[in-house]
C-alpha cells in the first residue's frame, strides 16, 4: 500500500511539473476540433463520428463559458501568418480554438447552424464538391451552404471533389497499384482543382484550405494543394496546432470529437493537447 502511494505521489508530482513546465509556452498553440454529424440520438454504429444535436449544444455552451472563442478559417489563417507568431500569454490563458464539421451532412443545417446561431460561435465546414452535382438528401444542397455562409458565423473549404470514397478498403486519395504517377498527380489535381471550382464559382467566395478525407495525405497530395493555391490542409492526426513557424500548414492535426465525449472529457482533450504540442516544441520533437 505504502509503494502504491509512492508511486502515485511520484506521477502526481510529475504531471504538476509538466502542468508548470508548459504554462510558460512562447508560442500559440491552436487546438483544432472536429466534428461529422450532429444529429438527434445517433445510433451506436455511428458513435465514433456523430453526436447528439443536444450534446452538441451543451459542448458549444460549455466552451462558451469557458471563454473559448471559435475562429474562422480566415482568422486562422491571418493567425500563422509570419506577421503574428509569438505569442507570450500563458498557455493557460490561450482561449482560441477552431470548430471543424467534416462532410456537409444535412444534419449539419438542420441542427449544428441554429446552436451556433444562438451562442454566436463560428465553425468550419468541409464539403464534398460531387454532391453539390450529385444530390442526395443526406448532405447539404446549394440553398442550405448558402444559408450557412449568410449566417456570418459558416466559412467552407474543401473535402475534394470525389475522392471521399474506398474500394477494396483503399482511400481514393490512395495511388492505386496499377496507376503510374503521372496518372495519379493528374487525377489529384483535377479533384483538387475541380472542388476548388465548383465551390468559388458555386458561393463566390475563395476556398483556400482542405481537409483530407479519412485524414489520408502523402507528399504528392501536399504538392498538388500547393499548385491549386490551398493555403493550408487539415489531417485526422490527433494534435493542437503549434503556431511557432515551423509546423507544416500541410499537416494539421486535430482533435476528433466523439458522441460520447462529456463536456468535462472535451475540455481535458483540448488542454492534454495543448500542453502536448507545448511540450514537443520545447523539447523540439
Amino acid at each position: 500500500m505504502r509503494k502504491k502511494m509512492i508511486y502515485i505521489s511520484i506521477i502526481l508530482l510529475i504531471f504538476l511539473a509538466i502542468i508548470k513546465y508548459t504554462d510558460s509556452a512562447d508560442i500559440e498553440i491552436i487546438p483544432i476540433l472536429t466534428y461529422h454529424n450532429i444529429e438527434p440520438n445517433p445510433p451506436m454504429k455511428r458513435i465514433s463520428y456523430s453526436i447528439d444535436d443536444k450534446k452538441f449544444e451543451n459542448h458549444i455552451e460549455y466552451l462558451k463559458k469557458k471563454g473559448y472563442s471559435a475562429l474562422s478559417l480566415d482568422e486562422f489563417s491571418f493567425k500563422i501568418s509570419n506577421k503574428n507568431r509569438k505569442n507570450k500569454m500563458k498557455l493557460s490563458d490561450q482561449k482560441d480554438i477552431m470548430i471543424t464539421i467534416d462532410d456537409g451532412k444535412k444534419n449539419n443545417y438542420l441542427y449544428a447552424l441554429p446552436v451556433l446561431k444562438k451562442y454566436n460561435t463560428k465553425a468550419n465546414i468541409f464539403i464534398i464538391g460531387h454532391r453539390l452535382i450529385d444530390i442526395d438528401k443526406d448532405y447539404m444542397v446549394r440553398e442550405d451552404i448558402e444559408r450557412m455562409i449568410d449566417s456570418k458565423l459558416i466559412e467552407i473549404g474543401s473535402h475534394s471533389y470525389d475522392l471521399h470514397y474506398k474500394n477494396n478498403k483503399r482511400a481514393a486519395l490512395e495511388k492505386k497499384e496499377d496507376e503510374s504517377h503521372i496518372d495519379y498527380n493528374r487525377r489529384l489535381r483535377t479533384d483538387i482543382l475541380k472542388s476548388k471550382e465548383i465551390l468559388e464559382k458555386n458561393f463566390n467566395i475563395k476556398i483556400n484550405s482542405f481537409a483530407y478525407p479519412y485524414g489520408i495525405y502523402n507528399d504528392e497530395a501536399i504538392i498538388e494543394l500547393k499548385k491549386a493555391g490551398m493555403d493550408f490542409a487539415f489531417t485526422t492526426e490527433y494534435g493542437a496546432f503549434k503556431n511557432d513557424g515551423h509546423s507544416s500548414n500541410y499537416k494539421i492535426q486535430r482533435i476528433n470529437i466523439d458522441g460520447l465525449c462529456s463536456e468535462k472529457r472535451l475540455l481535458l482533450q483540448i488542454e492534454f493537447f495543448k500542453r502536448l504540442a507545448v511540450l514537443k516544441y520545447k523539447l523540439n520533437l
